[in-house]
């Protein structure tokens, strides 16, 4: 879905693209990062049910605990299909909130 979503050539977004866009606009909100996309949407994945270990390697946070960094070194699998099914619940939940469907609005940190 998320890749139908945003097109099959899509190629790569210039990791400071999101952080420039985000830093000369903020959309009238207050102060806010791309760093505040990052934790919501891990936030929001975590209450989706999205398992911890899958969290981090969303995040490319694999070696946060010592289970992570024996993980990290004995485990060799790279967990692709379960970030990209971690990654279409949430583009499918950002969907529906997009589109009207059931959503817990709440205020921006800070705001």
């Amino acid at each position: 879905m998320a890749l139908e979503i945003i097109g099959e050539s899509f190629d790569v977004v210039r990791r400071m693209y999101v952080s420039d866009t985000i830093r000369e606009n903020q959309f009238g909100l207050p102060r806010w990062t791309a760093h505040d996309l990052r934790r919501t949407a891990l936030t929001k994945m975590a209450e989706l049910g999205v398992p911890p270990i899958v969290l981090g390697h969303i995040a490319n946070h694999r070696t946060t605990t010592k289970a992570g960094i024996t993980l990290g070194v004995y485990v060799h699998h790279a967990y692709e299909r379960e970030k990209r099914e971690a990654l279409e619940l949430w583009a499918d939940r950002l969907t529906a909130i997009v589109g009207g469907g059931i959503a817990e609005v709440l205020p921006l940190r800070g705001a």
